[in-house]
């Protein structure tokens, strides 16, 4: 019985979280607009460009649903495990291009969603 209760409270964490995740992505999109390749390919400055400045936001916005969720996950490596699987997963790099996938914003937070599990 413990173990359902602590999997529901865990499930409501988490769809609280992804609930306030999901404004500042979407308000940060120009992030992922303006890439260049080069940022793309290097972790250090796609982490500098756009997983920190995100973070950041998530942070400022999501009031206590950080702090629940923390209980289940660590959720700032979760948060930046999503950021980068939304890079290898909806980023596309061709020569000097980058290109989002076309459905980039109905995936992005189910992509996201899926570093949490």
């Amino acid at each position: 019985m413990i173990g359902g209760l602590k999997e529901k409270a865990k499930a409501k964490a988490m769809a609280s979280l992804e609930e306030q995740m999901a404004e500042p992505l979407q308000q940060n999109m120009e992030l992922f607009q303006d890439l260049k390749p080069s940022d793309v390919q290097d972790d250090g400055k796609y982490g500098q460009i756009v997983v920190q400045p995100l973070w950041a936001a998530v942070k400022a916005q999501s009031g206590g649903a950080i702090t629940a969720a923390q209980k289940f996950v660590d959720v700032e490596t979760k948060f930046k495990e999503g950021l980068f699987n939304v890079r290898n997963e909806l980023i596309v790099v061709e020569g000097e291009q980058v290109d989002l996938h076309p459905e980039f914003s109905e995936k992005l937070i189910p992509t996201m969603s899926e570093s949490f599990k």
